[in-house]
């Protein structure tokens, strides 16, 4: 990228963070979208050396040559891509469609996508208003959720993890058959989404009250798990266990069989349960039931990620981020309007540091990590 180029791009991304502090809801979506498109832009420059950009290359260049669809969940025309993201690569290919523009729409989709089910679900859950904290929720959005990381990397995943928080949101305005079409598009798009059933059956439950120091006390333990690597050892068990290995269950245990056999500690884990153990102390003595259905959310992400060594099945945790988002967001709200019903714009000491923490520090160290991961930086 010349310094024309990159220096056009920063003024477009100062442009679209400023306008998010505009008090004009057509604004704050505008620049948005303006954020959408620069990110995406971004995201369809990247060299064919970086993670994964020279597979999805090969399999878009070839599906220039697939002159029959396949329409079935699974994957009858290549081992590693499900049948519906080839599908989409021949279909963009039939009208002309770049790898490079390939690369930005399906970043912008994401995006786009994603951001709006994010506000949806936030306020279907937490704002009583309707009103939301725009900036907070898309800068928690973009680095704490992994964003950077699946338009820029897992593009595949990034498209059906969209439609899982599409779908979310839509089963929490009571619209079933757009939220059962929106996951069944999000499982044919990439299998392991199908993790996401979990989170809505989680979402049926209704808990009477909260149970923080339970949580507290099981995200600890795990901590420590996953620092003497517990998942090594579990992930070498379940690899003993042929039954898992056969028939239809090899659809969701053959990316056991290529578990990445590391021992150093993985730092994307790490950062996933402290940010859980960080959110019980926020919460600790609030006791909402509400938030309860989070927590439990957080906790069966948690036990895949302590206890499964792969990185496909670790990037399965990446669906649960999300509700740490939701929990960030409620607690930001809440000191907001805590302060407006004091009629004050002073807040304690306390409540001052944790919107740092939140507002800052947590999306800098995240977006630093995503940077690594993506072999950036």
């Amino acid at each position: 990228m010349d310094i024309i180029s990159l220096i056009f791009i920063l003024i477009l991304t100062i442009i679209g963070v400023a306008g998010l502090f505009v008090h004009n809801r057509c604004m704050k979506i505008c620049s948005l979208v303006l954020l959408a498109l620069v990110f995406s832009y971004i995201c369809s420059i990247r060299p064919l050396s970086s993670a994964d950009t020279s597979t999805y290359a090969y399999y878009y260049r070839e599906a220039s040559s697939i002159d029959q669809l396949n329409y079935g969940f699974g994957r009858d025309y290549f081992p590693w891509i499900e049948n519906w993201f080839i599908n989409l690569c021949v279909w963009t290919n039939n009208i002309g469609i770049t790898y490079q523009q390939f690369l930005f729409f399906v970043a912008f989709i994401f995006n786009i996508i994603s951001s709006y089910s994010i506000y949806e679900i936030y306020k279907s859950r937490y704002s009583e208003n309707g009103s939301i904290h725009y900036l907070i929720i898309i800068v928690i959005q973009f680095f704490v959720n992994y964003g950077f990381l699946y338009s820029y990397v897992v593009i595949r995943g990034g498209l059906s993890f969209a439609f899982c928080l599409l779908a979310y949101s839509m089963l929490l305005k009571r619209k079933k058959l757009p939220a059962i079409l929106a996951m069944v598009a999000a499982i044919a798009l990439h299998n392991y989404s199908v993790i996401f059933l979990c989170i809505w059956i989680i979402s049926l439950f209704r808990f009477k009250k909260s149970h923080i120091k339970f949580f507290t006390t099981i995200f600890v333990i795990l901590l420590v798990m996953n620092i003497f690597r517990i998942d090594v050892l579990f992930t070498n068990m379940l690899q003993r266990i042929p039954a898992l290995f056969t028939g239809n269950l090899l659809q969701i245990s053959h990316y056991l069989l290529d578990a990445e056999q590391t021992t150093s500690l993985k730092k994307g884990i790490l950062l996933y349960l402290i940010q859980n153990i960080y959110l019980c102390s926020l919460y600790y003595k609030n006791d909402t039931p509400e938030i309860t259905n989070d927590f439990v959310i957080l906790l069966i992400g948690s036990f895949l990620a302590v206890l499964i060594n792969d990185n496909a099945v670790i990037r399965v945790t990446n669906y649960f981020f999300v509700f740490q988002i939701m929990l960030y967001g409620k607690y930001i709200s809440g000191l907001r309007a805590s302060m407006e019903d004091q009629r004050t714009f002073i807040m304690t000491k306390k409540c001052f540091v944790h919107s740092i923490i939140i507002i800052l520090v947590i999306p800098t160290v995240t977006f630093v990590y995503m940077l690594r991961y993506c072999s950036i930086i």
